[in-house]
């Protein structure tokens, strides 16, 4: 894109001399590259919206920023990526942050427990537009000076008129609450810090929220972010009635949690927390009812087990139909012989009534089993035929 593309393995020191850049580093993205770039985007404008209008995500109503990058698939611009755009982090050495996996899970369970709690209108980097004014007052402006015009909540509630059907979606490229046209403002907003954002989350978007009305604003650290031993941590703010945020104090403290402080969502109407997990965070909400913490992997293994409970009840049962079942052969078993011997034991061989016994207990009498016996009185030479007793030399 850059007339002035600088791929330079070293850079100048403040002294003078020239010292290698990190290993890891890519030339193109130091600090005194990109302030280079910015200086020729501004210097050629027409060049660089020419270059913008031609990606595939350009959005006219976007206020694009000279010191952001803007690529086919990447961007340095929190507000604008996201959506198959990534979001690429880099220091001022060049160097470009890992993308941190923990964000990425925490974002999507805290996605999947919010629609499960307040219904079909928790979102995930869906655009809020807010009204120049608002803008002005708090100086959001690009690097040339222009008017920001929408920011990306990590996650936001839409107000309870903007609710979708369960098994709804709303269009990616519709995401959107646009205040700036009088629409009511999220009732929660979320962001999950990166490196680069710690400053700006606690900044100027929390002023943005509190002046757009935002009831509540949570600020969560997956770990190791604001500084390399920052904990685990949910934060919350709550609006006041001169349109600033007041923080939260914890609720309580739970022991059996890590003493994950624990805060009353208003918005939510639960107590919530974020504590650590075996690799990203959890994010859980307390249920009153069944007196215990909920998220996406307890709920699972509830689920688990209620199938494994449902499972085990409809074996048991099955069981006890089975066994009434050979109760009531055996029942018809005994019923048969009794009636053999009775009838026959002045007719046929004890031999051969033992006989008989034998293959009805093993194989089952005949369903019609008193009227062959009956038949048996009156031909008895036939006893084999009528009882369906095979002959020794087919019995098995």
């Amino acid at each position: 894109m850059d007339a002035v593309a600088i791929r330079e393995q070293t850079q100048a020191a403040p002294n003078g001399r020239t010292e290698e850049l990190h290993p890891d580093a890519n030339p193109y993205m130091t600090r005194e590259a990109r302030t280079e770039r910015i200086a020729w985007r501004l210097a050629h404008p027409e060049v660089w919206r020419a270059h913008l209008e031609n990606l595939v995500y350009y959005d006219p109503e976007y206020a694009y920023d000279v010191g952001h990058e803007y690529e086919d698939d990447w961007t340095t611009d929190p507000d604008h990526s996201g959506n198959g755009i990534e979001f690429a982090e880099y220091n001022e050495d060049g160097v470009l942050e890992p993308i941190d996996d923990r964000r990425t899970m925490l974002e999507g369970s805290m996605l999947y427990l919010l629609r499960k709690l307040l219904g079909n209108r928790a979102e995930s980097q869906g655009r809020l537009y807010f009204p120049g004014p608002v803008a002005e007052r708090l100086q959001l402006r690009t690097q040339k000076g222009n008017h920001s015009s929408y920011v990306k909540p990590d996650l936001m509630v839409f107000p309870p008129p903007h609710e979708l059907p369960a098994d709804a979606h709303r269009d990616r490229g519709d995401c959107a609450l646009r205040v700036h046209e009088g629409a009511p403002p999220p009732e929660l907003a979320v962001e999950i810090l990166s490196v680069s954002s710690v400053a700006r989350d606690y900044g100027v978007k929390r002023e943005l929220y509190a002046a757009l009305g935002v009831r509540e604003y949570w600020i969560c650290d997956v770990g190791g972010i604001r500084h390399s031993s920052s904990p685990v941590e949910l934060q919350m703010y709550r609006l006041m009635a001169n349109r600033t945020y007041t923080e939260v104090s914890p609720a309580w403290t739970d022991a059996a949690q890590d003493d994950t402080p624990t805060f009353w969502s208003e918005v939510c109407n639960r107590h919530v927390h974020v504590m650590p997990g075996d690799y990203a965070p959890r994010f859980q909400w307390y249920d009153e009812v069944q007196g215990r913490w909920r998220d996406n992997e307890t709920d699972a293994q509830d689920e688990k087990e209620r199938l494994q409970q449902k499972s085990r009840a409809e074996g048991r049962a099955a069981g006890r139909e089975e066994g009434r079942e050979v109760g009531r052969e055996e029942g018809r078993t005994e019923e048969a012989v009794n009636t053999m011997r009775e009838f026959l034991q002045m007719d046929l061989d004890p031999a051969y009534l033992d006989h008989i016994e034998s293959v009805w207990r093993r194989d089952g009498p005949p369903s019609d089993a008193a009227r062959r016996v009956r038949a048996v009185l009156r031909t008895p030479n036939e006893w084999r035929t009528l009882l369906q007793v095979p002959d020794a030399n087919d019995d098995n």
